[in-house]
């Protein structure tokens, strides 16, 4: 795609999102004293990495209400590692650290994003000695290398559908060289399912809209936001998990493009 055609996808699906209030402080911040408050749009965020900058949506930090509920449903985490690609400030890192995680690993392509969420990891880590330390790389999230054994890659609408695919290839790669691996995709504001729902790799395990608890309520992209669309893949091979009910729900997108969501469409609103 000529690059004028990006810029204007990108302020597209952008502009709906500027146009509203900034949102409050988040009281995860209060209770741990980290710093993940706020959303940073994609122009903000430019790694100088012209392959990838064009399809980075931003940034804003996934609620934790959301995350524990996610996180509740695999079972053997203390066998697996937590994957945040794109993990921005590190706000679902920490969530992650209240869990018996064999490794907590987040990537990210922005300096600045990385550098806090590092500063995050250490007071996490200074005040809670005994959880799983987390490590925060700077790099390419969809050109990432897979951990050894089970691994719950967790995306929170990281990046646009050119680096989506690159990322699903990347997966189908180690499955295919490893398929008795076993990896959990957590997809949150899922833009792109499709992508997953085609692939022979995997299988829907979850899917749902999630309601953020109350007192975070005003805390995310923008203040009307309320709740969080799921979707849950599990690799396909030995021992899988039952899926849940629902988890077979179509995902549709709002008309602008920029909220995903399973339940019933209105006339507002597209199958992916």
């Amino acid at each position: 795609m000529p690059a004028h055609g990006v810029f204007y996808n990108i302020l597209r699906k952008y502009l709906p999102a500027l146009k509203t209030e900034p949102p409050l402080p988040h009281p995860i911040d209060k209770f741990y004293g980290i710093d993940t408050s706020g959303s940073l749009f994609g122009p903000a965020l430019q790694s100088g990495k012209l392959s990838a900058d064009a399809y980075i949506t931003g940034y804003a930090g996934s609620q934790p209400s959301i995350v524990r509920k996610i996180l509740q449903l695999i079972p053997n985490l203390e066998n697996t590692t937590f994957l945040d690609l794109g993990c921005g400030k590190g706000r679902a890192l920490a969530i992650a650290s209240e869990y018996p995680f064999r490794d907590i690993i987040g990537i990210e392509i922005s300096r600045k994003l990385a550098e806090t969420a590092r500063a995050n990891a250490q007071i996490i880590g200074s005040r809670f000695p005994e959880r799983t330390p987390i490590t925060v790389l700077e790099g390419d999230a969809a050109n990432i290398m897979l951990p050894e054994g089970r691994v719950i890659v967790f995306l929170y609408n990281p990046f646009y559908k050119p680096l989506m695919k690159k990322l699903v290839a990347n997966i189908h790669r180690a499955l295919t060289a490893n398929p008795k691996k076993k990896i959990f995709i957590v997809y949150a504001n899922p833009l792109y399912a499709a992508l997953f729902d085609k692939s022979p790799f995997f299988r829907r395990f979850f899917a749902a809209d999630i309601a953020y608890d109350a007192s975070e309520q005003g805390t995310g992209t923008t203040r009307s936001d309320k709740d969080d669309t799921i979707v849950i893949w599990e690799s396909v091979g030995d021992d899988m998990l039952p899926p849940h009910p629902g988890a077979d729900a179509s995902v549709f997108l709002t008309e602008a493009g920029w909220r995903a969501r399973v339940s019933r469409p209105t006339n507002n609103q597209k199958s992916d």
